[in-house]
């Protein structure tokens, strides 16, 4: 199987030396980041298959990967020539392009996104506090004990799914209803007035407002000196004048939980469901690819459990708020061995890992070609490529 690909958004016109406006560079640049991390995750999955598969794929690969190298090709011209509505347009047809995430489940259990809801260099200043909601009675849930964990109703079939594909003994389910005795409690947080807070997206500040609330069960001791919840809820509003988004909490997913430690802090690590409309581009975020993402949010719980920190004093990097593996994050930003200065060697087996940095051979290769057009582009993180021609 060979590599033929000259890869994705491969920009021949690009003139050495000419610079592209600020307001279309950084979105053409980020956009950039997750087209490579999901090649990649693409090729990889491809290396997974049966031999005898792997052409196909590679040809499926190619197809896509001709479609962004077209489109944009397109949204460079407009940016180069100032249109800004058909740039709009032509970045939402990009988006689209791409596939919708999955949350993917590494080895040691932590939960990634696919691709990058955020930029290697985005982050999120965020510091709101919430209380226990006035008012709300405490109630209890029904959840589902499988193999001595808890989990909603909701999520009791991907979880018994999962459980199936890794071990061949049969789990009986317990149900523990709302009115059982053991019953976990629930707990609801409530932001009382919308917090402002700031992101940094494509090199540019925005403020924003987030409104909403968090509500999950009872903590529970882990025997480490953490404790352990379950979400059973979470809405929040981010709102400023030409966006608006709506996380909602996916019950679904089996790997949600809040982590407290024993002074306090923690996180909520959940999935969650986004809608709403795209900042500066006429597209609903729902029939985005990042409709779904695995969000990672610190909190800190007073003494007394009155009242949730949501967020963090110092800013917190987009790819900390919502993760990406290791790996995702090597291509994202070129990072590690991968500056085309030890590319695997001819005849190399494609699907093996020459220099041993976790990124296939034939990723190293198909993405290296990207990260030359790149630079070319003048996005930042790309100076230190090197083998262009």
């Amino acid at each position: 199987m060979g590599v033929t690909a000259a890869g994705a958004i491969v920009i021949a016109s690009v003139l050495p030396g000419c610079g592209l406006p600020p307001w279309c560079k950084a979105q053409l640049c980020t956009f950039a980041e997750s087209a490579k991390a999901l090649l990649a995750r693409r090729l990889e999955a491809m290396c997974a298959m049966p031999a005898d598969q792997r052409a196909e794929e590679l040809r499926k690969i190619g197809e896509l990967d001709a479609q962004l190298t077209a489109k944009f090709g397109e949204a460079l011209g407009a940016c180069t020539n100032d249109n800004r509505n058909l740039f709009n347009d032509l970045m939402k047809k990009l988006w689209e392009l791409l596939e919708k995430q999955r949350l993917l489940r590494l080895a040691g259990g932590n939960i990634v996104n696919e691709m990058p809801m955020l930029g290697s260099r985005d982050s999120v200043q965020l510091l709101a506090i919430a209380s226990l909601c006035g008012g709300a009675e405490q109630k209890t849930v029904t959840v589902i004990e499988l193999a001595g964990k808890k989990y909603l109703p909701a999520a009791l079939g991907k979880a018994a799914e999962r459980m199936a594909t890794t071990s061949q003994q049969l789990v009986s389910a317990r149900v523990i209803s709302a009115g059982d005795a053991e019953a976990p409690k629930t707990f609801k947080y409530c932001i009382s007035s919308p917090a402002m807070f700031s992101t940094t997206w494509c090199s540019t500040t925005y403020t924003m407002e987030l409104g909403g609330s968090v509500e999950f069960t009872g903590l529970t001791p882990l025997g480490d000196g953490r404790s352990a919840g379950i979400p059973t809820d979470i809405q929040f509003d981010v709102n400023r004048e030409d966006f608006r988004a709506h996380l909602m909490l996916d019950t679904t997913f089996p790997d949600n939980q809040v982590i407290v430690n024993a002074d306090g802090s923690g996180k909520i690590m959940a999935a969650v469901n986004i809608s709403g409309s795209g900042d500066g581009i006429d597209m609903a975020i729902e029939k985005s690819p990042f409709s779904t993402a695995w969000i990672e949010i610190p909190i800190r719980l007073s003494p007394d459990g009155l009242t949730m920190t949501i967020g963090s004093s110092t800013p917190i990097a987009g790819v900390s708020l919502f993760p990406v593996s290791n790996v995702t994050l090597l291509v994202m930003t070129a990072g590690g061995n991968n500056d085309g200065n030890s590319l695997p060697p001819a005849g190399s087996d494609p699907c093996g890992d020459h220099d041993g940095d976790g990124m296939l051979n034939i990723v190293e290769r198909y993405l290296h070609p990207m990260n030359c057009q790149l630079k070319k582009l003048g996005c930042e993180g790309y100076d230190h490529i090197t083998n262009c021609p």
